[in-house]
């Protein structure tokens, strides 16, 4: 994707308008700059784009560095030119990473093709754009980088767009062109290059993007970074005092902060901190902003304290939490699929232990797996016992007064819970660096969570305390912020190939829908599970309902597919009626025509 073109710029007569179509953009602001690309001399342009005498080829090295790229992750190359970073990059996300190569010139693409498939680089796609789009995929990407070409844009605004689209959130863009300046700038420069970096600079901040940084080291050139960012059309929309349990408690209600647009979100649940005896749900500081901004749902709750419940109560108060949150998210445009667990110090601890140990949100009736990640910050009790062991005796008795005996202390401990195959998800465990106490503790997760094969990262935070490390999330330019934008774009990236291998599934499988029935209910319920694919997601629903005739009206007004699979579960235990009301769903279906339903068995 780099570009270059005419003597050192490049190609691709792209794009687009910006995010927000303010103004909708009908001319080109150069016409006929791209005009050399429609039949470019391969030879010709490879000593442009990568000879000696071009400062970007010269500092290419120091280039890609600066880019940060990791393991993993996916890059646009836009504007790729003969594909200079596109190999390196290919390099640096390695096997697991892709690089997109978009390009406006055929002959570009041909040569960028060969010369990986002889290189035996096969991470790259190339991508034919055009002078509006760079055609890239909805939310796709980590960074695109733009390199010499953004003077070839001839429709800035509306390729913006597109790139916006693009990247995921928290996505980067790196900009690097021509400096054009009156007297110092070449004469080639100043006639081709239509403005300078405020110029362009300007251009892509009111297309939805912040400035985070900015590289100095190389002079006829400028490299800038950017993050993107969501433009809503009005204020994040808040929600205040939801009771997500019965009877209605102050102490167990939640706020919700959502973008005023949009759908499929991914959601964060925020957990305050205050040593499980104070706190509050609106102790939030920057990060209804930060999060909302970024295309986030975020929701903050509260939850009860000691000594009016216990901490095993407390953290039911967190599973219920996440329980009303995935009924809920779609409501405010969040995606129930795609939720993340955060909190801080005492919150830290909460969102550790309901993150591990799988029987809190077994008893709401949801999987470990509906969490896609966690992130503790600054928490100091993820191994309680091994906590009370090493403190002071004043502070270990306020523990044990807290947390209860040893036996109740490893029961709230998140490290006695971490083991293969419960689901538990990937762990980014923040801390400070000047605190020995959460430095071990964080280790202490981190290293179980890895012996368990569980992807967890760890993050030591120089020149932060307890509670900054908290006000600042969120900051654009604080470090903990930016690994924990890059955690989250790494782990719903995973859960959109994880959604992809499902959608493969379903539709391989289970093309008309799948239906799971269970009879197996001491209160004499029906649970009734679907999933299917619905314009292009997958979409599940957990239905519980009362009785067999209630059952039959709900199967009937949901207008299931004839050719469904649905399967009734029998099992042999001694459950007053479980078997004889799953024969009579089974002859129920069967007489309504749902002739692939049959019975699974125990």
């Amino acid at each position: 994707m780099i570009q270059a073109m005419l003597s050192r710029s490049l190609p691709l007569a792209l794009f687009l308008v910006t995010v927000c179509p303010l103004y909708a953009q009908e001319k080109s602001v150069k016409p006929g700059i791209n005009k050399p690309f429609e039949n470019p001399d391969l030879k010709e342009f490879l000593q442009k784009f990568e000879g000696e005498s071009r400062e970007i080829a010269i500092h290419a090295k120091e280039i890609v560095a600066a880019c940060k790229l990791k393991p993993g992750m996916v890059i646009a190359d836009v504007g790729a030119g003969t594909g200079l970073f596109t190999r390196k990059f290919a390099i640096e996300v390695g096997d697991k990473g892709k690089v997109f190569a978009v390009d406006i010139a055929p002959t570009f693409l041909r040569h960028i093709e060969k010369t990986c498939e002889d290189g035996k680089i096969k991470n790259v796609e190339t991508i034919l754009c055009d002078q509006f789009s760079t055609k890239l995929p909805k939310n796709s990407v980590d960074v695109v980088f733009i390199c010499d070409t953004y003077h070839h844009f001839e429709f800035p605004q509306r390729t913006l767009q597109t790139i916006h689209d693009a990247l995921r959130p928290g996505g980067r863009m790196i900009l690097i062109d021509f400096h054009r300046i009156k007297g110092k700038s070449r004469e080639f420069i100043m006639g081709h290059v239509r403005a300078g970096q405020e110029v362009f600079v300007r251009e892509v901040k009111s297309a939805g993007f912040k400035v985070i940084g900015e590289e100095k080291f190389l002079n006829e050139n400028y490299f800038v970074r950017f993050e993107k960012a969501v433009i809503p059309a009005d204020e994040p929309k808040v929600h205040k005092g939801i009771p997500y349990a019965e009877p209605k408690n102050e102490r167990q209600m939640l706020d919700v902060y959502a973008p005023s647009q949009g759908k499929n979100m991914p959601v964060v649940v925020w957990i305050h901190g205050g040593g499980w005896r104070k706190g509050d749900k609106t102790d939030l500081h920057n990060k209804p902003k930060a999060f909302t901004e970024k295309g986030f749902v975020l929701v903050s709750i509260n939850y009860r304290f000691v000594p009016n419940v216990t901490i095993k109560q407390m953290t039911g108060d967190v599973a219920k939490a996440i329980r009303w949150t995935h009924d809920h998210a779609k409501d405010y445009g969040g995606d129930p699929n795609s939720i993340i667990v955060m909190g801080h110090s005492a919150g830290a601890q909460l969102a550790a232990l309901v993150c591990t140990d799988d029987r809190y949100l077994k008893a709401e009736g949801l999987p470990l797996s509906i969490i896609k990640g966690c992130v503790p910050v600054d928490g100091g009790t993820y191994d309680v016992v091994m906590q009370v062991k090493t403190v002071d005796e004043k502070r270990a008795n306020s523990f044990r007064t807290t947390l209860g005996d040893e036996a109740s202390q490893k029961e709230s401990s998140a490290v006695t819970h971490v083991a293969k195959g419960k689901g538990i998800p990937p762990f980014l465990l923040l801390h400070i660096a000047d605190n020995p106490e959460t430095k071990a503790q964080a280790g202490r997760l981190a290293k179980v969570l890895k012996e368990a094969g569980i992807s967890a990262r760890l993050y030591s935070a120089e020149g932060k305390t307890h509670t900054t490390i908290n006000v600042d999330l969120g900051l654009a330019d604080d470090r903990p912020t930016q690994e924990m934008w890059e955690f989250l774009s790494m782990v719903l990236k995973a859960n959109d190939a994880a959604e992809k291998q499902e959608i493969a599934r379903l539709n391989r499988h289970y093309p008309h829908g799948f239906h799971f029935v269970d009879t197996l209910r001491a209160d004499g319920k029906i649970l009734w599970i679907t999933k299917e694919v619905v314009e292009g997601k997958v979409k599940s629903q957990r239905r519980e309902i009362g009785s067999l005739d209630e059952f039959k009206k709900e199967f009937r007004k949901a207008n299931v597919d004839k050719e469904a699979s649905i399967e009734v579960h029998v099992r042999f235990v001694r459950i007053e009626g479980a078997t004889e009301r799953a024969e009579a769903i089974l002859r129920f279906l069967k007489e309504e025509g749902y002739q692939k339903a049959g019975a699974v068995s125990n």
